[in-house]
């Protein structure tokens, strides 16, 4: 019976090609649109990540009454945590860090993790090759190191013999001892692993006294899988008490703050999960609104088909059947259009995947496999029963007299169905419109902020010093060197050398106390963004001097230190008054204010003006600064220069190609653009098809109107009083979905409204604007069908109605 319903279905849907095209590319890009999106939300969010027991792995964050900070732990707690825990079955820290590969035609620059010997007990993947590092490893003072697979096949050309290598690692022999499958990835992708000398990472910065005892200094993160049978909860109240005790024994330390566990998928999806959701939701809109195109199809379909069914009914065909083959045509319509849309999905994850920004986590991950095809079959089966269901319920019901009769006419239930879906149509669509308005109202209003220094003809080139050559003292001559020859060449001459580089991704950040403030705990100090910089890096990046002096290469640690800070910190220190003279203490140090300079900002375009200070690097030193460079030439033409000037200082030194602030900036972009862009695309997709559906609905019943018409014109009206009544009544139906689209919007847009930079979930221009579009849509596709209506020739049409 099933059989015989599908093949009647294949020549039903035969017989009207049209009509089978039209809802077949309706329904592939709605099916094909929603399983792209789907791919990419299970890639990232729904599967698990590649490790045993996966959910058993979480961070250990460093939280405090003031703020979440971030969640960097200090030597010393880190080991009374690892000590006195018992819910965790390993516990370790890494830090990042930047490594030099030498010994090869050129050295060769890789990202490391630096981390504890547990490091792999808590990521519990075994290796493709040899072994990863343990404990006994560090006791035996062994350099050893683990590759990744990426660096193993590019770096080390897939050497079989890789095991027990010796590389040269920032100039020091290192023993290579495992290889790690390129699926491991935490959080980031790094080229190789290597084992901390001590008990936990090395600090980037010089710590006075022992520093594992050093509770000031907090610069790695902590990892760590649970034990048997502990759930999080239970985890989270153990770090509790230790972090009870830790700040009754180091309140000034400790005091205010504790140690969080959260998921570790938590961790590498937190910042995209509710953007993907979102997206989830925009292209489940769309396939809604396809459903309902096609719904509306299926409907002035069931007008032609009036006749036909009247005469199955009438032949003794129950009601049951004549559903159940209706809804046969649905589903086969479905599936069609699904299997269609499976290959529009493929192609769609690969243009995702493509535009996608680097910073969305798991990428990789992202495929259609059979999980993603068993969506699509799902959603293909249930949309056809959705879209269908409607339809064959009225169209096994026909009026036998009226069907029968020659010129029989339409129900009212049927156009009023018609006349729901399209008002459905144009809600979603509406709702679609308004997310798509605020989202590209946000992005625009992002890239419009004033970072606060000129960014047109400046480029980024990073130059990273590698600890195990260089200490504090070397990195600072290094760097001062470095900067006479910059300025020394015409193509580098205005340049300056800074950490963090703008938008790069660094951070360094202190609590700060003003003198003859009252004293206060560490938790609960206010945070001071900290830049190292070089003399004329404020003329160099367009940052304005307001008071005082720039910082010079005599702002030594032997001298008494000084400081210059931003406008923001002046004003929320000292108001109203002169904040040249001013002291404030960071990180133990007491630093007099010399300066004042404009706000700048340097790594977050969408968050409040941060207090900040900057030191001559000459006194605070670090080995990550990277040379800001000021040129009309080309950024090859600047990288060259600057390695050059490397070069002559170390020849093991690598440097990266330039990048221009602007393409940084760009970048730093991306997921807004993403989120904008996908909305958008799936916004216009809406209002083609919602706007196709008011003119197929207007078309159908001007068709079923004709002879109405016809007296209409015969008793005097005229052709444009015609059309505006087809035009208004459209435009009814419309107006009808705009009010329930209006509404379902500001209920829908909260959602959003955490992703939303400077505009409101309810922005009366966005909306106004919007609805006037989609209005404005509306008319437009009610004003072809009534142009028809005026050209209806009344006694023809009084003829047919006979």
């Amino acid at each position: 019976m099933i059989g015989q319903d599908v093949r009647y279905a294949f020549r039903s849907l035969g017989r009207a090609p049209g009509f089978t095209l039209v809802a077949v590319i309706t329904l592939a890009l709605g099916i094909g649109a929603t399983t792209a999106i789907f791919s990419v939300v299970d890639g990232i969010l729904l599967r698990p990540l590649p490790y045993p027991d996966p959910s058993r792995i979480v961070t250990v964050a460093r939280v405090s009454n003031a703020s979440r900070a971030d969640g960097a732990f200090a030597a010393a707690d880190f080991i009374d945590y690892k000590r006195d825990t018992r819910s965790f079955a390993a516990l370790a820290g890494f830090r990042q860090d930047i490594i030099d590969l030498t010994g090869g035609i050129e050295p060769i620059r890789l990202i490391t993790l630096e981390t504890t010997a547990e490091f792999f007990d808590v990521i519990g993947l075994p290796p493709l090759m040899g072994r990863g590092y343990a404990e006994s490893d560090r006791a035996s003072g062994s350099r050893v190191v683990v590759i990744s697979e990426v660096m193993w096949r590019q770096h080390l050309g897939g050497d079989p013999q890789v095991l027990g290598r010796t590389v040269r690692l920032n100039g020091v022999p290192h023993t290579v001892i495992g290889v790690m499958a390129e699926r491991l990835v935490h959080p980031q992708k790094v080229d190789m692993w290597t084992l901390a000398p001590q008990q936990v990472p090395t600090s980037p910065i010089p710590i006075e006294g022992d520093a594992l005892a050093s509770r000031e200094v907090q610069y790695f993160q902590v990892i760590g899988r649970l034990a048997p049978a502990v759930s999080l909860e239970q985890a989270n109240a153990d770090l509790r008490a230790v972090a009870d005790r830790l700040a009754r024994e180091y309140p000034d330390t400790n005091g205010g703050e504790w140690a969080e566990a959260t998921s570790f998928h938590e961790l590498l999806v937190g910042d995209i999960r509710s953007a993907l959701l979102m997206l989830l939701g925009a292209v489940g809109f769309v396939l809604l609104i396809a459903c309902a195109n096609v719904a509306s199809l299926l409907l002035a379909r069931g007008t032609a088909r009036r006749r036909e069914l009247a005469v199955r009914s009438a032949l003794g065909a129950k009601r049951g059947r004549l559903v159940r083959q209706l809804l046969t045509e649905s589903v086969l319509l479905a599936s069609v259009g699904g299997a269609i849309g499976l290959l529009v999905a493929y192609w769609g994850v690969d243009a995702l995947i493509a535009i996608a920004p680097e910073s969305i986590p798991r990428l990789g991950d992202v495929q259609v496999d059979p999980r993603v095809a068993a969506f699509t079959l799902s959603v293909s089966a249930m949309v056809g029963v959705l879209f269908g269901i409607v339809p064959a319920l009225q169209g096994a019901r026909p009026d036998l007299v009226d069907a029968l009769k020659d010129g029989g006419r339409t129900g009212t239930a049927r156009a009023g169905a018609q006349r729901t879906l399209v008002v459905a149509e144009v809600a979603l669509a509406l709702v679609l419109l308004i997310g798509a308005g605020l989202m590209l109202t946000s992005f625009s209003r992002l890239r419009a902020v004033d970072v606060g220094f000129n960014a047109s003809n400046l480029v980024v080139v990073f130059v990273p010093l590698p600890q195990a050559r260089y200490n504090t003292e070397a990195q600072t001559q290094f760097y001062t060197r470095l900067l006479e020859r910059l300025h020394a060449n015409p193509v580098t001459q205005r340049s300056a050398l800074v950490f963090p580089t703008p938008f790069g991704g660094g951070n360094a950040r202190g609590g700060y106390s003003i003198e003859g403030a009252a004293e206060q705990q560490r938790s609960e100090r206010p945070m001071v963004q900290i830049n190292s910089v070089t003399p004329g890096y404020f003329q160099t990046m367009g940052i304005p001097v307001l008071r005082g002096r720039d910082v010079e290469l005599s702002d030594t640690r032997d001298r008494a230190g000084v400081v210059v800070i931003n406008q923001t910190l002046a004003e929320r220190e000292w108001p109203h008054q002169d904040p040249i003279g001013k002291r404030l203490t960071i990180g133990g140090g007491l630093l007099t204010v010399v300066g004042v300079v404009g706000d700048s900002k340097r790594s977050d375009l969408e968050g409040v003006q941060q207090p900040a200070v900057y030191m001559s690097h000459a006194a605070f030193a670090l080995p990550f600064m990277g040379a800001v460079v000021r040129s009309e030439l080309s950024e090859g033409a600047i990288t060259a220069a600057v390695r050059e000037a490397v070069r002559s200082l170390d020849p093991e030194l690598p440097v990266e190609n330039a990048d221009t602030v602007e393409t940084i900036l760009e970048r730093t972009t991306g997921q807004p653009r993403f989120r904008a862009l996908l909305v958008t695309a799936f916004a216009a997709v809406a209002l083609v098809l919602a706007g196709v559906g008011l003119y197929g609905l207007i078309s159908y019943t001007v068709a079923q109107r004709v002879p109405e018409i016809g007296v209409r014109l015969a008793l005097g009206a005229t052709p444009a009083q015609v059309g505006a009544l087809i035009v208004r009544q459209g435009l009814g139906l419309a107006a009808a979905g705009v009010a329930i689209g209006v509404v379902g919007a500001i209920a829908a847009t909260r959602v959003i409204e955490g992703l939303l930079f400077s505009v409101s979930a309810t922005d009366p221009v966005v909306y106004s604007g919007l609805a006037t579009l989609l209005l404005s849509i509306a008319a437009l596709a009610c004003y072809v069908p009534a142009r028809r209506a005026m050209r209806v020739d009344p006694l023809g049409a009084l003829r047919s109605d006979g």
